[in-house]
């Protein structure tokens, strides 16, 4: 009974995963967080100026697919960056939605 319950000993590869998986949603949480952050930060921006952090997002994603080869913190760096600029992108949609 006991070996059924127990974790086998050939289990790395579940473990690799488990960390993989680990990361990735550390991942996620962060760039949440800093999405969070530049929708605060960019309450009270225009249109025109969410459409500028649209376009460094996007210029962001494009960079990082081009740094993930050499650099993984830059490109860490980079993801931050676009939860960042999408959160100041959509800061004022959100702001509208809130107020009506």
């Amino acid at each position: 009974m006991s070996e059924s319950l127990a974790y086998s000993e050939a289990g790395s590869a579940s473990s690799d995963t488990h960390t993989l998986f680990g990361q990735t949603m550390g991942y996620v949480a962060a760039t949440a967080g800093f999405f969070a952050l530049g929708a605060y930060l960019g309450r009270d921006l225009s249109y025109g100026w969410a459409f500028v952090g649209f376009i460094g997002a996007f210029a962001c994603l494009i960079g990082m697919n081009f740094m993930v080869r050499q650099s993984g913190a830059a490109s860490a760096g980079l993801l931050f960056a676009v939860g960042l600029l999408l959160g100041l992108g959509l800061a004022p949609t959100l702001v509208y939605d809130a107020r009506r």
